[in-house]
């Protein structure tokens, strides 16, 4: 991914000093590649498994400010009925910067997903915990997503 915003970081001048602007993400080039894994577990359950590493790269070439992360996440689900799934998810996110792991978290979920138009629309909720982190990830979120399914 290449960022076509300038400063999307809010730091104002090259030299970093703030401008008041917002934060908006990481000011920097973005190579992200996804592997997964999906394995049926009897006629209920299904693991689903993705390891997504992304190599974040500073737009002034900058080798000390780019960065790596290695994701890695894991859900179980179950299909109670042919329209529900419930699932538990767990998602370990290492980053390898300057030193040799300068940030992780580890979040921890429950959610579930009912198809309310079957075959067409889906709700669904997601409650994650960040349960450690070193510089990065706290606290919890509480996500509510619509789908189109076509």
């Amino acid at each position: 991914m290449f960022p076509i915003a300038g400063d999307l970081e809010g730091s104002g001048s090259p030299e970093g000093n703030n401008n008041d602007k917002p934060y908006l993400e990481a000011d920097r080039y973005l190579w992200l590649t996804q592997l997964f894994y999906d394995q049926e577990l009897g006629t209920d359950f299904r693991l689903f498994l993705q390891f997504a590493p992304w190599i974040n790269i500073d737009r002034q070439w900058d080798f000390d400010q780019s960065y790596v992360a290695t994701p890695l996440s894991a859900f179980l689900s179950f299909f109670p009925n042919r329209l529900t799934t419930l699932y538990l998810m767990n998602e370990i996110w290492p980053t390898y910067g300057t030193m040799f792991i300068s940030s992780y978290f580890n979040q921890s979920g429950l959610g579930a997903k009912y198809q309310l138009i079957p075959g067409k629309l889906e709700l669904e909720l997601l409650y994650t915990r960040f349960i450690v982190g070193k510089n990065s990830g706290a606290g919890e979120t509480y996500n509510f997503g619509i789908r189109i399914i076509n």
